[in-house]
């Protein structure tokens, strides 16, 4: 599965395996198109500025409900950095699920109220 989306070179990059990277070969499927209006093919600006901010900043923006877009590349970043920060603190998975959830909610309400 892992080889539909992404090449050899990106799995085995240095950079892949400490932060979240996108698949270079084609996009996740879309999981919150019809929550945020989004089709099959989001626009490239809500790639590029997915990609533009860092780990830390982006889970504080997406934390405290300031994502300028939010779409399903953004809520499998977020939970990826937030289940790896859990894993780092020591913090327990339902906790942490739960708060992740809330906030994936709210920033889904905001995109679809943009739309």
């Amino acid at each position: 599965l892992w080889t539909c989306y992404y090449s050899t070179e990106v799995i085995t990059d240095d950079l892949a395996r400490r932060t979240f990277v996108l698949p270079d070969r084609k996009p996740l499927p879309l999981i919150l198109g019809i929550l945020t209006g989004v089709g099959s093919s989001p626009p490239e600006s809500v790639e590029v500025s997915s990609r533009a901010l860092s780990d830390e900043t982006f889970l504080e923006r997406f934390e405290s409900h300031s994502l300028r877009t939010f779409d399903e590349r953004s809520l499998v970043r977020a939970c990826y950095l937030s289940l790896q920060r859990m894993r780092e603190r020591g913090e327990r998975r339902g906790a942490v699920v739960k708060q992740l959830m809330e906030h994936a909610q709210i920033q889904a309400m905001r995109a679809r109220a943009k739309a």
